[in-house]
């Protein structure tokens, strides 16, 4: 019996699994993002990270006076 430091690591582990080929992005309207994932999901990426603006990052209503012009911009 091998001990447990000489044994593959990650084995029958979720590193066996493939990885999940992502890009953060996002475009300038919700139809223009929509056809942006589609169009990189069709090309084979596996997941989605979606960039929102800052303000809905961090918590803020966008009509929030503290997201005053942070609203649409991507970070």
């Amino acid at each position: 019996m091998k001990a447990k430091s000489e044994t593959a690591p990650g084995a029958g582990t979720a590193r066996d699994e493939p990885w999940i080929f992502r890009t953060y992005s996002g475009h300038s309207t919700a139809a223009k993002s929509n056809e942006l994932y589609k169009t990189n999901l069709a090309k084979g990426q596996t997941g989605l990270s979606i960039a929102f603006d800052l303000p809905t990052q961090t918590g803020y209503d966008s009509d929030h006076e503290l997201a005053r012009g942070e609203v649409v911009i991507a970070v």
